[in-house]
């Protein structure tokens, strides 16, 4: 189940994204809109070229656990009435 929480680690404004341990490394963030996203632009672009899931922000909403892989026919169905 995919575990979503509230941070302002990477902008400085509160947001929701999956949890990461850069979340869990900087729980504290300061409320320091926009300095805080231009010092984590960097670190983000760099976690995001290697693949590092646990260093770029992930945001999303409250139902997050509810995603599935499926193809996009298939969604779209279950959306019919």
């Amino acid at each position: 189940r995919a575990r979503t929480a509230l941070t302002r680690a990477y902008t400085g404004r509160w947001a929701r994204s999956l949890a990461t341990a850069f979340m869990a490394e900087h729980p504290d963030a300061p409320a320091a809109y926009p300095e805080v996203n231009v010092l984590t632009k960097g670190l983000r672009a760099a976690a995001a070229a290697v693949g590092d899931l646990e260093r770029v922000h992930l945001w999303a909403g409250t139902e997050a656990h509810r995603v599935r892989e499926a193809p996009a026919a298939d969604v779209l169905a279950s959306l019919a009435p």
